[in-house]
């Protein structure tokens, strides 16, 4: 399981990025499905307040994620610049889990995406202090680790996909929410009392910056084949690898078996390699 994680994998063409993207989109803005999928989300915004409130220097007392689809961090201090930080870290905390899971995604490292998942939800477990949060982590938690144990490596990309989307798109959904009112939220109003600006600017800019990371998330595995080196003729595959590693040897040759062909590999450079495969007839 742990070889897999440190293992390079084939990024998935533009076309079923894109069909993972919509069906991850249903899971956001479907109502009865939101109503399920929302947790995880808070559980990320969560996250994010508690890792730049530890980046800053505070020390988190507890974590709750709430039944309503709410949560809230308690740290101290909770005064000062660090404070300010994390608290203006929740509301975009799953784009920017988003954003480092698509440029992992870009550089093959996909099932990374999941192993990383599962550290956030080890370490929300040693700090959450209510019975529902602990329930909706252990879910989880759970579910990662038995997708990354027992599942092909290409149910996990696609899965690696789903959540990277959902990261992505659940962002600018709980933004616009908090910006329909920013009087009502919570992290905006410290912010304002902390700083010049009205709660309702906090709320706009974590909306701007929600939907510029969905904008250049989306670019990224939209283009992450491309971006690995891929390239594509009738018949003909190359994949140009600048790593040498093993292990994008090894991905190499089990994308080779999967098209059925056979492959020659061309070193054009110390630190390069050119693979062409040939499908079979």
């Amino acid at each position: 399981m742990l070889s897999r994680i440190g293992e390079i994998q084939t990024p998935l063409p533009a076309s079923q990025a894109m069909l993972i993207g919509l069906m991850a989109a249903i899971f956001v803005y479907a109502r009865t499905l939101w109503n399920i999928v929302n947790h995880a989300e808070t559980v990320v915004h969560e996250g994010a307040h508690a890792l730049a409130g530890i980046v800053t220097g505070r020390r988190i007392r507890s974590v709750k994620i709430n039944a309503d689809g709410g949560g809230a961090t308690i740290m101290a201090p909770d005064t000062g610049f660090g404070f300010g930080v994390a608290a203006s870290a929740g509301y975009i905390g799953s784009s920017g889990a988003g954003l480092i899971a698509a440029g992992l995604i870009s550089v093959g490292r996909i099932v990374a995406v999941l192993g990383l998942g599962l550290l956030l939800l080890v370490a929300m477990l040693l700090i959450v202090r209510n019975f529902f949060g602990l329930i909706v982590i252990l879910i989880c938690g759970a579910l990662l680790y038995l997708i990354v144990r027992y599942t092909t490596t290409g149910v996990q990309t696609v899965i690696a996909y789903g959540v990277t989307w959902f990261l992505l798109i659940s962002g600018p959904k709980v933004a616009a929410r908090a910006a329909r009112k920013p009087k009502d939220v919570t992290d905006a109003g410290i912010l304002a009392g902390m700083t010049f600006l009205w709660p309702s600017a906090w709320c706009f800019l974590w909306l701007a910056g929600t939907i510029g990371a969905l904008v250049v998330g989306g670019a990224i595995l939209m283009g992450a084949l491309d971006q690995a080196g891929y390239e594509s003729t009738p018949g003909i595959h190359v994949w140009h690898s600048t790593s040498g590693e093993l292990s994008t040897i090894e991905a190499i040759a089990r994308y080779v078996q999967a098209l059925g062909g056979t492959c020659s590999l061309s070193p054009t450079s110390p630190t390069t390699l050119t693979v062409t495969t040939t499908e079979a007839a």
